[in-house]
């Protein structure tokens, strides 16, 4: 399955909880997440392809609480954080983490919040 999805949230709590994103294709890119809640709630990444490359992170909390990243390949190449937040803090599991690019990882913005140390695996 091949999803394009042209997607704008903005002072409004859109819900993904509990979809299952295994061998299928959802492209987010380009997206705009500013003064909204997104959730991903117990969410399965695992053998597909979710992009949200070149996504704007401006406002609002976009939540990955209990998500599974187990396989396929999730990219955040070229998102930008001026403001909002993206929490992968309380995720379940982290054994194939999201694509960024280098320096994201290596200075990460002040939205982007990480999983602790003790549950990131290398990629």
């Amino acid at each position: 399955m091949n999803t394009s999805v042209t997607f704008s949230a903005s002072g409004s709590l859109v819900s993904f909880d509990e979809a299952d994103f295994s061998g299928c294709k959802v492209g987010f890119d380009d997206a705009t997440f500013s003064g909204s809640a997104v959730r991903f709630t117990r969410a399965v990444f695992s053998g597909g392809r979710v992009s949200f490359d070149d996504a704007v992170f401006s406002g609002g909390t976009v939540g990955f609480d209990d998500a599974t990243f187990s396989g396929g390949d999730v990219s955040f190449h070229g998102a930008t954080f001026p403001g909002g937040s993206v929490d992968f803090q309380s995720v379940a599991s982290w054994d194939s983490p999201p694509h960024f690019d280098d320096m994201v990882l290596t200075a990460p913005p002040t939205g982007l919040l990480l999983p602790s140390p003790d549950i990131v695996r290398p990629s």
